[in-house]
């Protein structure tokens, strides 16, 4: 990892100023009278400009329905909202300023930690290495059981978050703390896709990977923009029924796939597939070997999947925990579909957090809770790993 901070690098991202003002126009937006005339697949990519354009004032709450000239539609996720003048989307990280739509928390997180990459969960992509992490407000999803919930849900439109990261800041931090790696994570870092994009590709001059733990429910006219950006992901498959994503979620199953099948197919950004089994709601063998079977055929076999146990929160407060009983009977159905990597988390059992050959199962890397120990039979070579009771390749990333 380079270690050379240069002043001038931030020449390419939005001033000072203009975040402050809360100026960073949107990149993935169009008016409601542009959607009309044309279709979404030729929208294009628009860079960040740099140039402040000063304070903005918000409609008050009871102002009418302003004419669709300034309705603006955010193309960012799926859920395509239609934002008035003065208003937020769905997410609240949009907001409709005199018809022009702005990233409201742009360089605005309000979590920050170093945590252990285990704890994303990301098995193979640098183990045991420390990763600066950043959450922002807001999320494009309302799962009824969300963990972070105290920021996840919508900011109201006359609040604000004051302290302000840019993104050259970032990289000053990663630095300075010497991780190799910055995660958006905590909450869904879809909504505030400038900055993950951004801070991205400042990292990347220095050597500095980013990650992204995402729902994955972002639009195909964005999709190619954020993860030519980032290079690892977890993504979260909470379900494999449309009813769960509709009921628990306000999401759709099928967008969450199509992210899955880009990155898979479209792209080289290594990634990991979590499933928080929920008892009742999406843990019976039936949808878990339907899952499975889906991840070999259509993602591959060597995509590392991680069951995470549930513990009642938010909505679901009543719901009881997952038991490691069920955790294990989870594991086990996919080995039996080909999943090749699997692994048990949000529960105290090493034998399901360790990472085993695909070949011969001898094992390759020990976890105790974030504590991580490469075995001898672990070889890394020119970054290529293999085992070397057999000589199978571990697939990942690891340098």
């Amino acid at each position: 990892m380079a270690d050379t901070w240069r002043s001038n690098d931030n020449q390419d991202v939005p001033d000072l100023l203009t975040i402050r003002n809360g100026r960073v126009p949107a990149r993935w937006s169009r008016s409601l009278v542009d959607l009309k005339s044309h279709s979404q697949d030729d929208y294009t990519f628009t860079p960040a400009p740099t140039k402040n354009v000063g304070q903005f004032e918000l409609l008050p709450a009871t102002q009418t329905m302003p004419s669709e000239d300034k309705v603006v539609v955010c193309d960012l996720c799926p859920h395509y909202c239609k934002i008035a003048r003065g208003k937020t989307g769905r997410c609240s990280a949009r907001i409709n300023i005199d018809g022009k739509l702005f990233a409201r928390f742009y360089g605005r997180p309000v979590s920050v930690a170093i945590d252990p990459i285990e704890k994303k969960p990301l098995y193979h992509f640098l183990p045991s290495s420390p990763i600066l992490s950043l959450g922002a407000r807001g999320c494009n999803l309302s799962c009824k059981f969300c963990q972070n919930w105290q920021i996840s849900q919508p900011l109201p439109i006359n609040a604000s978050v004051d302290a302000i990261l840019e993104p050259q800041q970032v990289v000053r931090l990663a630095l300075d703390h010497q991780c190799p790696s910055v995660a958006f994570t905590y909450n869904e870092p879809t909504i505030w896709a400038e900055y993950v994009v951004d801070v991205s590709r400042l990292c990347r001059q220095y050597g500095i990977r980013t990650v992204a733990v995402t729902n994955g429910m972002i639009s195909g006219t964005a999709r190619k923009d954020f993860y030519n950006a980032v290079d690892a992901a977890n993504v979260d498959l909470k379900a494999f029924s449309q009813s769960f994503y509709a009921n628990l979620t306000g999401g759709d199953i099928e967008d969450v796939k199509a992210t899955l099948k880009y990155i898979a197919k479209e792209t080289d950004v290594w990634f990991e597939i979590t499933n928080l089994l929920i008892p009742g709601r999406n843990d019976s063998s039936t949808e878990i070997r339907d899952m499975c079977r889906w991840i070999v055929e259509e993602i591959g076999p060597f995509t590392p999947l991680h069951f995470s146990a549930f513990f009642p929160a938010w909505r679901l407060k009543d719901n009881p925990p997952t038991s490691l009983e069920k955790l294990v009977e989870a594991t086990e159905i996919a080995k039996e579909v080909g999943v090749k990597h699997v692994y048990r988390g949000n529960l105290r059992d090493d034998s399901g957090q360790s990472t085993y050959c695909a070949r011969c199962g001898a094992t390759l890397i020990i976890r105790s809770g974030f504590k991580t120990e490469l075995t001898s039979w672990f070889e890394c070579q020119s970054s290529q790993v293999r085992c070397l009771r057999c000589g199978e390749p571990l697939v990942g990333v690891f340098e």
